[in-house]
Formats: C-alpha cells, sequence, structure tokens
C-alpha cells in the first residue's frame, strides 16, 4: 500500500540522517524562525536565501548542573545524505560555535538549564543538519533544517484537494522554472511533500507527469495514490498553562508532589467522527500563566493520558505528535489496565499548550487510523519542497518551497 511504503521510507531515511535519539537529558527541544509573531515557535526551521530572520534553537537539560556545549552545521542532499560540500562552501565561520547563551530555571520543582542559539546564516540553499555535542565529543541532538532559493514557483491545484467523504487529501501542482534551465528534470529534480511539518511520513520520490521544456513548466498531477496523505482528524488538545486552576482537557492537578502532576480528561476513540476543534496541527507551545516565563518558570509536570478503549491483540498504543517529536519513544507508550478497560500513559512534560493523537504501532508500521479516523473536513497544514541538482553542482539546491493549508 503506498501510504505504508511512504512511512516505510521515510523511517529509514529519518534514521540515517539522525542516526540516533537525542540524549535523554535533553526535553523540550523547539527549532524555529524568530519572527517575532505570536507563538512562533510552532513554525517549522525553514527560511529563504536572504535570511532575513535567524533560525533559533531552545531546548532544556533536566539536572542541577549545566554542562559546556558545541554545535555544527552539516549540508545533506535532498534525501538526507551528506552532501560533497564542506564547511567553507556554506559557512563564513568556522564550523564549531560554542552554545553560551543559557539560564537556570526559577520557581520550578524540576530544575533545569535553558539553552538557546541562533544558527549562522549560511551560504547555500539546501538540506542542513544542526548536530550538538558535548565536549567528549558525544552527539546529544540532532535537528533538521531548510534554506531554499526563490528561482522557481510551485503553483498548488485546488481542484482535487478535498472530496466529500474521501479520507483522502490530494496535493496536484505546478512547478514554473523561468529564470532556470533544468537538465533532465526526471531524474535531477526531487520533490518532497509534508503534512504538519513532518519527516516521518512525507511523500518523496515524486517525478512530473507532464514537462512543458518550452514553458520551463514542470506538472504534477498523480491520479493513484502517490500524491494523497489521509486526511486525519483534528488533534486532541490540553492546555496546562497554568496550575491555580484547570485548563482545557485538565481534570485534576496535584499540587503536593515532585514534580507536580495533572491528569488528562479520560479520552475515547474518535473514528467514527469528525470533530472540530482549532489545533495547531500537532505542535505545542510553552507558556506560563502563573509566572509569564515560559521558557524559565514553566515547571517540568507529570501527565497523565488516559484512553478508553478495548485492548488491541496486535500492536502498542502511543502518545504522538511533536510533544514526542513524531517518534515512538518508550515514555509515551501506554499501557492496559484490564480491570479499567482503559490505556495510561505518564509522561514529564513542561507546562504549555499540547496538542497530540494516539497511535497504533505494529509489525507493518503505524496506524493513526483506528482511534483517530480520516475525514475529508480535517484542517491540515502543508508544504512542498523541490530540489535540484545540476550536472556540474556538488549537492541538491533547494530551488522552491510553498506553503499552504488545506481546509483552514
Amino acid at each position: 500500500m503506498p501510504f505504508r511504503l511512504s512511512l516505510l521510507f521515510a523511517f529509514l531515511l529519518s534514521f540515517s540522517a539522525f542516526g540516533q535519539e537525542d540524549d535523554p537529558r535533553i526535553k523540550t527541544v523547539q527549532f524555529y524562525p524568530k519572527t517575532e509573531i505570536t507563538n512562533e515557535t510552532i513554525f517549522p526551521p525553514i527560511l529563504s536565501l536572504a535570511q532575513k530572520v535567524p533560525l533559533v534553537l531552545e531546548f532544556d537539560v533536566v539536572g542541577n548542573e549545566s554542562e559546556n556545549m558545541i554545535a555544527r552545521i552539516e549540508h545533506c542532499n535532498a534525501d538526507w545524505t551528506k552532501s560533497f560540500l564542506q564547511p567553507l562552501d556554506y559557512l563564513e565561520d568556522y564550523n564549531e560555535f560554542n552554545l553560551n547563551n543559557y539560564e537556570f530555571s526559577t520557581s520550578t520543582r524540576i530544575n533545569f538549564t535553558h539553552f538557546s542559539f541562533t544558527i549562522p546564516k549560511v551560504t547555500v540553499s539546501g538540506n542542513y543538519l544542526l548536530k550538538v555535542y558535548d565536549l567528549n565529543e558525544k552527539l546529544l541532538l540532532t535537528r533538521r533544517f531548510c534554506i531554499f532559493e526563490e528561482v522557481a514557483e510551485i503553483t498548488v491545484d485546488p481542484t482535487f484537494l478535498t472530496t466529500p467523504g474521501r479520507p483522502f487529501q490530494r496535493i496536484n501542482f505546478t512547478v514554473s522554472h523561468p529564470s532556470l534551465d533544468i537538465f533532465n528534470p526526471t531524474e535531477n529534480v526531487k520533490v518532497v511533500i509534508r503534512q504538519n511539518a513532518r519527516w516521518d511520513n512525507c511523500i518523496h520520490s515524486l517525478r512530473p507527469s507532464f514537462i512543458r521544456p518550452n514553458e520551463h513548466i514542470l506538472e504534477y498531477k498523480h491520479f493513484s495514490g502517490e500524491m494523497s496523505f489521509l486526511a486525519g482528524n483534528e488533534f486532541r488538545v490540553f492546555d496546562m498553562r497554568a496550575l491555580r486552576f484547570r485548563g482545557l482537557n485538565v481534570q485534576a492537578i496535584s499540587d503536593t508532589t515532585t514534580p507536580r502532576q495533572v491528569l488528562l480528561v479520560p479520552d475515547v476513540p474518535q473514528a467514527r467522527n469528525y470533530l472540530s476543534r482549532q489545533d495547531i496541527n500537532g505542535q505545542y507551545i510553552i507558556d506560563n500563566y502563573d509566572f509569564g516565563n515560559g521558557a524559565l518558570e514553566s515547571d517540568y509536570i507529570l501527565t497523565h493520558f488516559h484512553l478508553k478503549s478495548p485492548k488491541f491483540n496486535k500492536g502498542k498504543v502511543y502518545v504522538f505528535g511533536a510533544l514526542s517529536d513524531w517518534k515512538f519513544k518508550p515514555a509515551f507508550q501506554m499501557k492496559y489496565d484490564d480491570e479499567h478497560q482503559a490505556y495510561y500513559c505518564s509522561t514529564l512534560l513542561k507546562q504549555g499548550y499540547y496538542n497530540y493523537r494516539y497511535v497504533l504501532l505494529d509489525g507493518d508500521g503505524s496506524d493513526e487510523s483506528t482511534l483517530e479516523g480520516n475525514h475529508w473536513q480535517t484542517s491540515n497544514a502543508y508544504d512542498i519542497l523541490v530540489y535540484y541538482k545540476a550536472p556540474e553542482d556538488r549537492a541538491d539546491r533547494l530551488i522552491a518551497y510553498k506553503p499552504f493549508t488545506v481546509n483552514q
């Protein structure tokens, strides 16, 4: 099935690019363009080559002691393999940056050090890996970012985005490149389509369905599922930006323990019905209504999830979203209680506003449909990335980028 295959290929790409999980002491990694827009942290780390605003990495190291860290930047091809470019080809500085900007948490029961790092400008478009090491060269953290040129334009065809009653959202588009001569686009142009800024289920390895060389246009209009995503349902939401009162979908707060604890309202499967709710497409926002400084004064809370559901004989259930880095981490695996006929999970999360969903994982891959469903009305954010490598190039250039929303 195309969707399973796309998940498998994306997983392999992700594994080869990242190599390992983040260090377990590192929590709440946010990587975003510093635009000064409200809730800017939910936007993906993608900028034009002009880089009029910087990219910022923020994260916490839980514990009582800080440590020295360094960051390096690695240029990659469209498939996230390391390119032949050297740091001098894309950086104006030596490729080793000390992470000196850090502060200690205040008014929290779980102590942590909050780090912030502004990414230096790069001079070449494409994919990049930002890697953070300790002084012993142990890799602690890896994140992706993209820098795009504006030498081509993407136009999305709205005709087939949604079809009432169908569980898919189909993305057809054209790429216009009047100022760029493209040699052998079938082999040298690579396209990636993402849903909700996720790399784990992106569609890639697409070839143009029609090439109009005299007009400098590539058409991508496929009708057999290659460019379709399952629509899903709106993400579930909870709000624990305050501990003095219960936020959205918070059932109880315990202030007498360390760490503090929050019990969420019990969930049920929602596959049958489309549930219209405002969400942020699986992301989260760190904030604190009690003190005001989300970065330093938002505490880490033991958060209890509760899903009333029959037990699945095959597969494991996970809490899933940006809160789990779109990965199936042990801390987010749910355990079944036969007596209460429900799944439970307790994990440490920083105070904030969160989106999430429940996903079933078995030997055949991940299944987001059984517990959440697929409905054509669902609002999803998409983006398209177009790469090109000319015969004389040593790496894939990112020549165009297009974000858009279906059912906004």
